[in-house]
């Protein structure tokens, strides 16, 4: 059904306080979770975000990666407007604002999150972030300290995919159609939020 419904499943077994998703081809530093953590508490933040590092080499040694956890180069972004504005970036200083990892969470966020308006095979978390962007109030941004590692060496087969078409619950949607529908969803988000009425 889609990676989005795998988190969804995931989440429903999980029991903790704060969410992180991990890709199954991906790995992270040890000491990932504690330093978000570290960063929410210390931030008073709804979601940390980290910088990542692309990997070729799957043997890749972790170890021998030195994580600086005191690093104190954080950006905070304070309410909707500017939330939504760092959303829209395709790349922020080497992290991904759109996609679900690379980020800690509280669980709170998730209460009367609706998964299956994110249930796209492709975009799904530009969708999934958008959705839960409009829930937070404030986020950390530690844009130089990269903490995961994203796997890039199949990206060629990944990307030989991209122009297939979409599937939206058994809908079949083309790339265009899928964007038009990103930014209708966007729209519908900021409407529900009231982002207009409090940023004239």
């Amino acid at each position: 059904e889609g990676p989005n419904m795998a988190r969804a499943t995931g989440f429903k077994e999980s029991n903790g306080e704060y969410i992180y998703f991990l890709d199954s081809d991906d790995f992270i530093h040890p000491q990932t979770i504690f330093t978000h953590l570290m960063k929410i508490r210390q931030t008073k933040t709804d979601i940390s975000v980290s910088s990542y590092i692309p990997v070729e080499d799957s043997n890749i040694n972790i170890k021998n990666h030195k994580l600086n956890i005191f690093d104190n180069s954080t950006d905070i972004k304070n309410g909707l407007y500017e939330i939504l504005n760092f959303s829209l970036q395709t790349e922020y200083s080497n992290l991904f604002p759109v996609t679900a990892w690379g980020k800690l969470y509280k669980r709170e966020l998730f209460d009367d999150f609706n998964w299956l308006e994110c249930n796209y095979r492709q975009y799904e978390d530009n969708f999934f972030m958008i959705q839960l962007y409009s829930k937070v109030k404030k986020i950390s941004i530690m844009k130089d300290l990269p903490m995961y590692f994203y796997r890039c060496d199949d990206r060629k087969n990944v990307l030989s995919k991209i122009n297939k078409p979409n599937n939206f619950n058994g809908r079949k949607l083309g790339k265009i159609e899928t964007i038009d529908e990103l930014s209708e969803y966007r729209v519908k988000i900021i409407k529900s939020s009231n982002l207009n009425k409090d940023h004239k």
